[in-house]
């Protein structure tokens, strides 16, 4: 026999219930992840609640394309909100190919080479690779949209930079000079936010 916090037995039924209401509203807040938002206000959040109570706040939009092409995944980044977009799509040239077709981003629809997080809100599958595996490219966005909200504290470029060599995000060490040289181009074809 259960108990509840008062000491009354509970039956199964009303545990199922509980969980059933836990994972509606999970389910609930990931479809709207899921369908495209608007993420705001997300970079001085550092509680999960406090991520989950913005999560509840975002609006919809369904304008980005489910194609998967550079050009999507930088627009999809301006809906999200995300500090230097440019950059971002950058970091998935260097990471997926400018045609977005390495094996992580085929086999785990991991455009970006993001690992598995642990210590904060996430949309990654675990799995037993290391990096994060999504259902599709756009939750792996999302996912860098939680990264970022949780640990990037600046605002400028160079702040931007700085925090991706501080982060150890990539083993390579010529990788901040790449993202740097494709983000001036994608910079200049796209524009910046």
């Amino acid at each position: 026999m259960k108990y509840n916090d008062y000491l009354e037995p509970i039956d199964d039924s009303q545990e199922l219930l509980r969980k059933f209401k836990v994972f509606r509203t999970t389910t609930v807040l990931c479809l709207l992840l899921l369908a495209g938002c608007t993420i705001t206000l997300f970079t001085q959040l550092t509680k999960e609640n406090d991520v989950i109570e913005k999560v509840k706040e975002i609006q919809i939009y369904h304008q980005a394309s489910d194609t998967l092409n550079i050009k999507n995944v930088y627009d999809y980044a301006v809906q999200l909100n995300l500090k230097h977009p440019h950059i971002f799509t950058a970091q998935v040239v260097v990471e997926a190919g400018w045609d977005v077709n390495s094996d992580l981003s085929r086999d785990n629809c991991n455009i970006c080479g993001m690992r598995q997080a642990t210590q904060r809100p996430t949309t990654n599958i675990r799995n037993s690779t290391g990096y994060g595996k999504y259902n599709n490219w756009k939750e792996c966005v999302i996912d860098y949209a939680f990264l970022q909200c949780k640990y990037f504290r600046g605002s400028s470029e160079d702040d931007y930079y700085k925090w991706l060599a501080d982060s150890g995000y990539a083993r390579d060490e010529d990788y901040i000079s790449k993202v740097q040289k494709i983000a001036d181009k994608i910079k200049t074809e796209y524009g910046s936010f």
